[in-house]
Parts: structure tokens; C-alpha cells; sequence
């Protein structure tokens, strides 16, 4: 009996097991994601790093609404926090994330 191609992609499908163990990780990546301001955050940071403060008057935000939304970044990983002097200066955690972000841009501009 032969198998269609068809066929063959769905038993492939099937043990390829799509309820992978990253799809939970995978879903609170993209929730991590679903805050406007945290998009903005992120897009800010993409081309260099940057204090709340500054970050606060680039997305017109209160500087204790950036801070929040930097400690859930933070604490997500996808922000790292560094010290210059009395400023903390955020930067991304990998340019992965901008990408992202970009690809998501350019689907929703189509």
C-alpha cells in the first residue's frame, strides 16, 4: 500500500510530538511580548543601551512605569541592567529579540 506525501507529513507530524516541551517557554516568550509599552521598550533598546530615564523620554512613559516594565523584562531575560556610575543603563540580552520584533513589524506593514 503506498503512502501519499501527505500521508507521510502527517505521521510525521504526529512523532515529531508538536505539544513539545518548548511550546509552554515558546508561549510565555510571546506573552512576554503582548505589552505595547514593553515593545516599545525593547525597540528603544535595539540600538543602544540606554537609563530608565532616558528610556522614559523616548516612549513618553513615567519613569516608575518604564521601571516596572524593565523588571519584568529583566526578570524574563531579556534585558540585562549595568551600572555606570549613579545610572543603570539597560541593554537587550540578545538581538534576537529586535529581530523578532522586526519580522513582526514588517508582517503587520504588508
Amino acid at each position: 500500500m503506498d503512502i501519499t506525501e501527505h500521508e507521510q507529513k502527517v505521521f510525521e507530524l504526529e512523532n515529531e510530538a508538536i505539544v513539545a516541551p518548548e511550546a509552554i517557554p515558546l508561549a510565555s516568550f510571546f506573552k512576554i511580548l503582548s505589552d505595547p509599552t514593553r515593545v516599545k521598550i525593547i525597540l528603544a533598546l535595539g540600538s543602544t543601551s540606554l537609563s530608565v530615564n532616558e528610556i522614559s523620554t523616548i516612549i513618553a512613559m513615567s519613569q516608575s512605569s518604564v521601571s516596572h516594565q524593565l523588571r519584568i523584562l529583566k526578570d524574563h531575560n531579556f534585558v540585562l541592567s549595568e551600572r555606570f556610575g549613579q545610572q543603570i543603563h539597560y541593554t537587550l540580552t540578545d538581538r534576537h529579540i529586535l529581530t523578532i520584533l522586526n519580522c513582526g513589524l514588517e508582517h503587520i506593514k504588508e
